[in-house]
């Protein structure tokens, strides 16, 4: 039996966090996301070292030594969203040989990131309301050093856009004695804009970043961002166990009763019958989504 579409799936507010059950239990009991430092990163090429060496006046050993301070001090948060054309202009594609490149499934049903970030199809994926979060960070302005929530844009030369984004050697020399401030501002300044690029081989992910630098410089591992009134929507992976499911559904009736919310847990699903890939509500009606618009 079909349901009425529910438009959270399908709307350019939501944003999908791709997870396993653990961090889900922690987010549904504390009402936080933790954000990781870009030095935990797992992209090589988001270290950032590779950026700068070759621009920065000091020798490598000092400079590393910069760049790790920065890489320590910054905050992120990634999710996917239902952005269907690169060409949109809150998503941006520099490249000008691939402009019929569509994103033609909604982000719910991108199963490489159930894959890879939602322990193999055994996790969950968190909907976030994108409106809700950027107000909440927003509220954060007199803690932090800078800020920003943006969709990231997909290039076809990576590297020669980061250059364009870091000053020649010579701006990076300076005599007076706060040297060291200047130099950390503009690794500050130009590794913030870095984050918000990616090569085209992630385009499909559609990604949308919190990045957060708080003015407190004590080195934490993770900064943790209250989010009880963005969170929007639960669903679970298609090989969840039935008594994790359980476990799921408890830890949010827990959720809705602190926060005093009404959120629902939905279950993805794939079957042979109509049709191939669909979510499931409550009563495991089918919700039926339709297809992406073309722009």
């Amino acid at each position: 039996m079909d349901e009425p579409i529910d438009n959270i799936f399908t709307s350019d507010d939501t944003l999908f966090h791709f997870t396993n059950y653990e961090a889900y239990s922690n987010i549904i009991s504390s009402g936080e996301l933790r954000l990781s430092k870009v030095a935990n990163f797992s992209d090589p090429i988001e270290h950032l070292d590779h950026a700068y060496l070759e621009y920065l006046p000091d020798s490598n050993d000092v400079n590393i030594h910069s760049i790790n301070l920065v890489k320590n001090k910054m905050y992120v948060f990634c999710a996917c969203s239902n952005k269907t054309n690169l060409e949109d202009h809150k998503f941006t594609l520099y490249s000008g040989y691939c402009p019929e490149i569509k994103i033609t499934e909604w982000a719910i049903f991108k199963l490489r990131m159930w894959d890879q970030y939602a322990d193999k199809q055994k996790g969950v994926c968190l909907l976030f309301s994108q409106s809700i979060l950027n107000s909440i960070v927003g509220t954060l302005k007199e803690t932090m050093s800078d800020s920003r929530c943006d969709y990231v844009n997909y290039i076809d030369k990576y590297f020669d856009r980061v250059k364009t984004n870091i000053s020649t050697s010579k701006h990076w020399h300076t005599n007076n004695d706060n040297r060291e401030n200047e130099i950390n501002t503009k690794l500050t300044k130009n590794t913030l804009a870095i984050l918000f690029y990616k090569t085209l081989d992630y385009f499909s992910e559609g990604e949308y970043r919190i990045v957060l630098l708080p003015k407190n410089d004590e080195d934490k591992d993770y900064y943790y961002l209250d989010i009880s009134d963005a969170l929007i929507g639960v669903v679970t992976g298609v090989y969840m166990s039935k008594n994790i499911r359980i476990c799921t559904q408890t830890l949010l009736d827990s959720f809705n009763l602190k926060f005093n919310k009404s959120l629902k847990l939905y279950d993805f699903a794939i079957k042979s019958n109509f049709p191939n890939m669909h979510l499931l509500d409550n009563k495991k009606f089918i919700i039926t989504l339709p297809e992406p618009e073309k722009k």
